[in-house]
């Protein structure tokens, strides 16, 4: 297999998004919480902009009432943010979340946040600083950092242990986080999903104040989770750095992926969850591995020698990549949307075990993706909509996964995790691959 890394120091058509929005997603996770955009009007409408793209609704996310207070210091509009938001929603949480900009001017954010959370000192609000390295990075770096972060700062003295499991989402739809905590009901596992997002994402708005979250997360769980007896990161390029503390801090026992994709990831995932909690496997659990089990053997048929590419998250396109592999697909191109050693380490792995040679690329960005697909061949392409262009104008089909989707309606509300998500999966992929069977006149039943 061949492993490369881009020597560009310029970006084309990227991938990702900043980390800001990874931010911003964090936040959401937390009832009456808000996220205030220590940055320009833009900044605040690309992050609004593209989740409410990607979910169809999404509540309030603020930037700073002054455009020029990013050049000339962003103390008093910080101030008049918080006054405005506590006053007129009494919100239980405000992340102020850094930008590009911010960060160019070199404002002491640190600085006005302490004397904005001084003058708010008798407010029920909770007021934290989520700085986040802009520069460099993307949406999932930027949610691992807050995620630390907001732990850092709510965690205080350990207690009782409370005998539940941490489970730490990162960026994945609210779909599979309610397949996730169902798979956990069904072992009987007493469990917080920490920043879980808003049920009204998946479901009817509940009333109350738009603006305000209403992500299912207290902040007193949150505090709670230093109580744990382990935690879960699912993706570990997104809680990862929130389970370590955890574990460095106060040796709650950390456990990092993988995302539960496909049978064997989602194997590995209960097993991390039954090691923590010693609780058995229910009888429910192993018949539905069996029917997934039952329906991949009926698909290999159509599924077996196609030729994919995958671009996507990197907690997502390692068990993905795992996931066609099992079908007996054969990565060509494999490339994740922000450098990581570990991600390269692991992905060589995948290829080693199942015998395939994809050129994996870390960090790089839309154009190398498409120039290596074109080289390299593919059948199928798995990617999110930014890829779209690519799979059509290449005449390949294409699976959609990962954030955003913004070209398919609904997508955030129906799982691809675990068990019952890998049959939907499945038939996503077996669709893809019949497409292009159709096309080419090629597959079972082609004469």
């Amino acid at each position: 297999m061949l492993t490369t890394s881009d020597p560009r120091t310029t970006g084309v058509n990227p991938c990702y998004a900043c980390p800001s929005l990874g931010a911003a997603y964090l936040v959401t996770g937390i009832p009456g919480g808000i996220p205030l955009i220590h940055g320009p009007q833009s900044c605040c409408g690309f992050i609004r902009y593209l989740l409410t793209r990607h979910f169809s609704e999404l509540r309030g996310i603020k930037a700073l009432a002054d455009e020029d207070a990013e050049v000339f210091g962003g103390r008093r509009s910080i101030a008049k943010s918080v006054r405005n938001l506590v006053k007129r929603y009494n919100p239980s949480f405000i992340g102020i979340i850094s930008t590009c900009l911010s960060g160019t001017t070199g404002d002491d954010i640190e600085g006005s946040v302490r004397q904005v959370k001084a003058e708010f000192s008798g407010e029920t609000t909770e007021i934290l600083l989520l700085k986040i390295t802009n520069h460099s990075g993307s949406h999932t770096g930027g949610y691992d950092t807050a995620c630390r972060a907001a732990l850092q700062h709510l965690v205080k003295s350990p207690g009782k242990t409370n005998g539940r499991v941490n489970l730490i989402p990162g960026i994945i739809n609210p779909g599979d986080i309610r397949e996730v905590k169902r798979m956990m009901n069904a072992m009987g596992v007493p469990f917080t999903v920490l920043f879980d997002f808003p049920p009204a994402l998946i479901a009817p708005p509940e009333s109350g104040t738009a603006p305000l979250s209403n992500g299912r997360t207290p902040l007193a769980d949150l505090a709670d989770a230093l109580n744990a007896s382990g935690t879960v990161a699912l993706c570990g390029h997104a809680g990862g750095a929130a389970a370590a503390y955890l574990y460095r801090e106060f040796r709650v026992p950390g456990l990092y992926g993988p995302l539960p994709v496909g049978i064997e990831s989602t194997d590995r995932f209960l097993e991390n969850v039954l090691k923590l909690s010693r609780a058995d496997k229910p009888a429910a659990l192993n018949n539905e591995r069996s029917r997934l089990e039952r329906a991949v053997a009926d698909a290999i048929a159509y599924t077996t020698g196609k030729k994919v590419a995958l671009t996507a998250d990197s907690d997502l396109l390692l068990s993905m990549t795992r996931f066609v592999c099992e079908l007996k697909m054969e990565p060509t191109v494999v490339m994740s949307s922000s450098p990581s050693a570990v991600f390269t380490l692991k992905i060589n792995e995948v290829a080693a075990e199942f015998g395939v040679s994809p050129v994996v690329i870390t960090g790089s960005d839309l154009t190398r993706f498409e120039a290596t697909v074109k080289d390299t061949g593919a059948d199928v392409v798995f990617g999110p909509s930014y890829t779209a262009g690519i799979a059509n104008e290449a005449g390949l089909s294409l699976v959609r996964i990962g954030f955003p989707i913004y070209d398919q309606p609904s997508c955030h509300r129906w799982p691809i995790l675990g068990y019952k998500g890998g049959l939907r999966l499945l038939d996503l992929i077996v669709g893809a691959v019949s497409v292009n069977n159709q096309n080419t006149c090629t597959g079972p039943g082609a004469r």
